[in-house]
């Protein structure tokens, strides 16, 4: 967590160019995320008393942030240049409602990085959505207009639901594909997706998880 909240405290330009408000939502938590929060006094921390998972956890973190754009970061780690060419984007460009870019996949066996030029589409995108899905939710800046427009995340899925929430967008908001690495993502073979597909649990009853949000709002 501490990496996660430092990479985007560490953002190029912060302090100078543009202020960033960080939230962290805390989802029921039962481990140490108080006393890691604490290491960081200008943080927004909202902590909820029991958990009711990824989407509610978001969600919250939407309810509260008021500013221009809104980033979202799990357990990942922004890259310093992430916010910064992100946001020259969005400012140019007022047609465009979503920028994401490229993710490092790091595992215990490899490294690359997703998606590929070719497999990341920009403008009106909705269609290769059906039959791709190049967007991290880490890697994505979004204009909290945009958000507005299509209401938060549907807390009744249980599976694929930032996938559904790209797909929400892109009916009603242009993409724009930035290439180079934005996030570092961390695989894991124990974490949520990969062991419900070894399990088989997102073919029978969908996923549920806890999680820790850290949303980045930007002025």
């Amino acid at each position: 967590m501490c990496r996660a909240i430092d990479s985007v405290l560490s953002q190029e330009g912060i302090g100078e160019q543009f202020d960033i408000e960080v939230l962290v939502i805390d989802d029921g938590s039962t481990d140490e995320i108080p006393n890691v929060v604490r290491r960081y006094p200008g943080l927004h921390y909202i902590r909820r008393p029991e958990n009711h998972g990824t989407l509610a956890a978001r969600n919250a973190g939407l309810k509260e942030a008021k500013d221009r754009y809104v980033g979202f970061l799990d357990d990942d780690i922004w890259l310093p240049w992430k916010r910064r060419r992100q946001v020259q984007i969005l400012e140019a460009r007022p047609e465009i409602g979503v920028v994401y870019g490229q993710e490092i996949k790091r595992s215990t066996q490899d490294v690359f990085v997703w998606p590929g030029d070719r497999e990341a589409p920009s403008g009106w995108i909705v269609r290769s959505l059906l039959s791709n899905r190049p967007v991290n939710t880490s890697s994505v800046l979004i204009r909290q207009s945009a958000i507005e427009r299509i209401g938060p995340f549907d807390e009744s899925l249980r599976c694929g639901e930032d996938y559904d929430f790209w797909l929400q967008l892109a009916c009603t908001e242009q993409f724009q594909f930035l290439p180079g690495p934005a996030v570092i993502y961390q695989i894991s073979s124990s974490g949520r997706f990969p062991s419900s597909v070894v399990s088989g649990e997102t073919l029978t009853r969908g996923l549920s998880a806890t999680q820790l949000p850290v949303s980045a709002v930007f002025r």
